[in-house]
C-alpha cells in the first residue's frame, strides 16, 4: 500500500509505503514501485520524493535507485509542502523513461509475482489511473485427494476423490 501525493509536473511524494507481513520478501513492494513510476511518467511528472528511516536508506539506494537528496534541492522544494517524519531523510530519484530492452525485462519480472491490469480511463489533462492485481484462480475440485488402498490388491495404493457433506 503506498500513499502519492502529487505537486504538478515537478514532483512527486511518496510519504508512506508498506508491505503487509505475509507479502513481504516476495516483490510486491518493488513491483507497486515499477507500476507507480511509470504511472507518474505517463502523467508527466519529473521527480519521486520519499521520507525514509536510516534502516532502510541502504534498501532505497541500492534496490529501488533513489539518493539522498542534497541540500541545494531541498531548498529548491522548500515551497512544496511535503510530509517529514522526525528521524528521516528525504530520497530523490529522477524519472526516466527505460529503454525497450530494460523495458521488457521489467516486464517479465513483473510476470513472475503475477500479472497487473493497468487502465488509463480518458486521454487528455482529466485522466485517472489504477492499478490492480490480478489474482490466479484455483482450481475447483469437488473433494479431496486422498491415498487409500484398494482390497483387491493391498500392495497397490491408489488414490480417489473423497467427498465430504455439508
Amino acid at each position: 500500500v503506498a500513499t502519492i501525493r502529487i505537486h504538478g509536473q515537478k514532483v512527486a511524494e511518496m510519504p508512506l509505503i508498506a508491505t503487509r507481513f505475509k507479502y513481504r520478501r516476495k516483490g510486491m513492494c518493488r513491483l507497486l514501485v515499477s507500476q507507480l513510476e511509470k504511472m507518474l511518467l505517463e502523467m508527466g511528472v519529473e521527480r519521486l520524493v520519499l521520507p525514509g528511516i536510516a534502516q532502510l536508506s541502504d534498501t532505497w539506494v541500492s534496490a529501488f535507485g533513489f539518493s539522498e537528496m542534497p541540500a541545494t534541492l531541498r531548498k529548491e522544494f522548500s515551497a512544496y509542502p511535503f510530509v517529514v517524519f522526525q528521524g528521516t531523510t528525504m530520497f530523490h530519484k529522477t524519472l526516466r523513461r527505460a529503454d525497450s530492452s530494460s523495458q521488457s525485462s521489467q516486464a517479465h519480472e513483473g510476470n513472475k509475482a503475477g500479472p497487473l491490469e493497468e487502465k488509463n480511463q480518458a486521454q487528455g489533462p482529466d485522466r485517472r489511473f489504477s492499478l490492480r492485481y490480478k489474482r490466479k484462480q484455483k482450481p475447483k475440485t469437488c473433494g479431496k485427494e486422498k491415498l487409500v488402498t484398494d482390497g483387491s490388491d493391498g500392495n497397490q495404493p491408489t488414490y480417489k476423490f473423497v467427498y465430504k457433506r455439508r
